[in-house]
């Protein structure tokens, strides 16, 4: 019997049960003895006691049972939800210790992904100016996808998140009316749940962190929406600082007039490029630009006039430069152009069809702008690819003496002009 108590009172999922499980033991005990003792036995005090005893020790049985079954269930409990807090902090400090979007967008999904045990997490953008476009930064399912664009009719879940700004969490994409129209391709998929938590900074919500879920009991937990909550939250501060440094790294190496490369870019690459070119044993050339007269147009137009022949000259330059070059402004009126891998012919040819797209296109507040071009190579003009600079430069102050707008190299010891592509006189 005692044994039975200790069966059936463990069997209790909560006490309820074990009460209903104390009741059914006494009462099958008591049937026992109703219909195996003589009745004058069982009117015996002794023998009638045994019932109550027998409830209250089913009682605490089940009692001690349900504590530790709680106990137990609590001690699970605080150990899910510190493995989950372990895995925020490690998101969280993965986050903000990159300034790197892609990156950042990167771990990001991974970490999710790993934590959440989902299918499918990614990350999407939206396109300010067409609220309908939207953009697949990053997916840990295809870690080559960069900016995938989509059709946001297609993802009425991730429209009501960016419009409202709120989480939307579907449990059944075949139940939700929301997912009516794509219900059934999603499960075709695997997928069942979803879970789309917004990007948001101050009032600006420019995407989502979007989870898709195959999950065969229900959709997510409280815990883990607000996990996603608490992620996006910092990965929204995380990729406004990154977005932030990176404007900031543009701004220390871009022109302000110009919006070229400034003076401090161009060393940097002009240096890497020259050991590129002792490297690999292939020709550089540099080409030293300078705006005729501009001394002129500045005294007799005014300094505004001034800044728009320099922003014109600029804007020549970048229509006219290959996709590998290095073009910035040098300083004032003048302006540097890389060419890797180029020959002198080449550099001449390029440097006089620049020269005739300025002269070729008239300047509206003077009519007329000109430049006068300096060229050298690695290694034609110098066998030291460090004096490139100063080659260039010497070359385009011969141009400017011979009356501009012109092309000039210098090699050795002689200057010649060339007058059209690769004419030499």
């Amino acid at each position: 019997v005692y044994f039975l108590i200790i069966i059936l009172a463990s069997l209790g999922k909560d006490m309820k049960r074990v009460v209903l499980n104390s009741l059914f033991v006494a009462v099958s005990y008591g049937t026992i003895l109703a219909l195996t003792i003589p009745d004058e036995l069982l009117r015996e005090s002794s023998i009638m006691i045994r019932i109550p005893f027998i409830v209250t020790l089913s009682l605490f049985y089940g009692y001690m049972v349900d504590q530790n079954r709680g106990r137990k269930r609590k001690v699970e409990k605080l150990e899910k939800e510190n493995l989950e807090l372990e895995a925020l902090l490690d998101i969280t400090q993965l986050i903000v210790s990159t300034l790197d979007t892609k990156k950042l967008l990167t771990l990001l999904v991974h970490k999710v992904e790993g934590a959440l045990e989902v299918d499918r997490c990614s990350v999407l953008f939206v396109e300010k100016e067409n609220p309908r476009i939207g953009y697949v930064m990053a997916s840990q399912d295809d870690p080559e996808v960069d900016r995938l664009e989509i059709d946001l009719v297609k993802y009425p879940e991730v429209k009501r998140s960016i419009e409202t700004g709120h989480s939307v969490v579907i449990d059944d994409v075949l139940e939700d009316p929301l997912m009516s129209e794509f219900g059934n391709e999603l499960r075709g998929a695997g997928f069942k749940s979803l879970l789309v938590v917004p990007l948001t900074h101050g009032e600006e919500t420019f995407g989502t962190l979007l989870l898709r879920a195959a999950r065969a009991k229900g959709g997510f937990s409280d815990w883990e929406i607000k996990f996603c909550q608490i992620v996006a939250n910092a990965s929204a501060n995380a990729l406004k600082n990154a977005e932030l440094f990176q404007e900031l790294k543009q701004q220390a190496i871009t022109d302000g007039l110009t919006e070229m490369y400034n003076h401090r870019f161009f060393q940097e690459q002009f240096r890497i490029l020259c050991e590129k070119a002792k490297r690999s044993e292939k020709p550089l050339s540099i080409l030293m630009i300078d705006i005729d007269n501009f001394k002129w147009i500045n005294d007799y137009y005014g300094h505004a006039v001034g800044d728009q022949a320099i922003r014109f000259i600029a804007t020549k330059l970048k229509a006219n430069s290959r996709g590998g070059d290095v073009v910035a402004r040098y300083g004032g009126d003048e302006f540097v152009w890389l060419l890797g891998e180029t020959d002198l012919d080449a550099a001449t040819k390029i440097a006089n069809r620049f020269r005739k797209s300025v002269t070729g296109n008239p300047f509206e507040a003077t009519g007329f702008l000109s430049v006068s071009i300096g060229v050298a190579t690695y290694p034609t003009d110098t066998p030291n690819v460090t004096r490139l600079l100063h080659q260039a430069d010497r070359a385009m102050y011969l141009s400017k003496g011979e009356g501009g707008n012109r092309v000039r190299s210098v090699m050795a010891q002689e200057a010649h002009e060339v007058l059209d592509w690769g004419e030499v006189r």
